[in-house]
């Protein structure tokens, strides 16, 4: 049987792109082809071009949403960038795919998806834990459940790079221009404090962005599995030697009889977290 095969480019050449979204491109030819990529690393750019014999090379993302003959444009970069992106290559038609979280702010949320609609193009944020054989399975059971009392979720997560490392190679190189170092760091104050109302020295303010990375993982799985709660009954931030630990307790409402305690942990050297809440990813 015959597919179409999509034409894909990529913006961001970091560990995401190198761990999975390449090599499941690369091992899927009769779907994809990756067309062109994308990076402000033009080391890494070269690096990853000649690795995957890609020749249509780009540093600035405008550039690759105009070539015209992609299908599919994935958001693979900063999380403070992946707005822009998705808009650009949703006003050239193109469909999306954006590594989690989608953005940071609900301004930038909306923005999404009204060019989504405007250019009538479909847009996907990469949640792909809730696809998983076992996930799915889960869900069914809990909505088999016809009352739930309590549920409990522990959530222990840290920088990619703490797991990463442990299982896979990546490479980067210490080339990306110093004007875009500055302006990364002042898009993730300025959309953290929009979307915090902290300063970005708050304890919470870099909490947040855990929770944007890969805790989003965890919040979109509970999510799917046990519903939107109707609000929050408290939250307690306890800071200790090298880690952060967040307990929350979310109301669902008395029309299910629910309340579930959410007990959410956050471990990491404080090195780490320093230069996550700097820098995310």
């Amino acid at each position: 049987m015959e597919h179409t095969v999509l034409n894909v480019g990529l913006i961001g050449l970091g560990e995401v792109a190198q761990v999975v979204h390449l090599p499941v491109l690369q091992s899927l030819p009769q779907y994809y082809r990756i067309a062109a990529l994308c990076d402000v690393s033009p080391k890494l750019l070269r690096h990853i071009g000649e690795q995957y014999r890609v020749e249509r090379l780009y540093t600035d993302m405008n550039e690759l949403v105009r070539q015209e003959d992609l299908d599919v444009v994935f958001v693979l970069n900063s999380d403070e960038y992946h707005a822009d992106c998705a808009i650009a290559a949703a006003n050239e038609k193109k469909h999306v795919l954006i590594e989690k979280p989608m953005c940071l702010t609900f301004a930038e949320a909306d923005a999404i998806i009204e060019a989504r609609d405007r250019n009538e193009v479909q847009i996907m944020v990469g949640y792909m834990r809730r696809y998983a054989p076992s996930f799915v399975q889960a869900v069914k059971e809990i909505g088999g459940i016809r009352e739930i009392g309590y549920a409990r979720i522990r959530d222990i997560i840290g920088p990619n790079g703490f797991f990463i490392r442990q299982s896979s190679h990546t490479v980067s190189f210490d080339d990306i221009p110093e004007p875009v170092k500055t302006d990364r760091k002042q898009r993730a104050e300025r959309l953290g404090q929009e979307a915090t109302g902290l300063a970005p020295d708050h304890s919470l303010f870099g909490f947040y962005r855990f929770l944007a990375g890969l805790g989003s993982h965890d919040l979109s799985a509970m999510r799917e599995a046990i519903g939107m709660p109707s609000s929050v009954i408290g939250a307690k931030l306890a800071m200790q030697p090298g880690s952060m630990f967040l307990n929350a307790i979310f109301d669902y409402g008395p029309s299910r009889s629910l309340m579930r305690r959410a007990a959410i942990s956050r471990a990491a050297l404080m090195r780490m977290w320093k230069c996550t809440a700097a820098a995310n990813r």
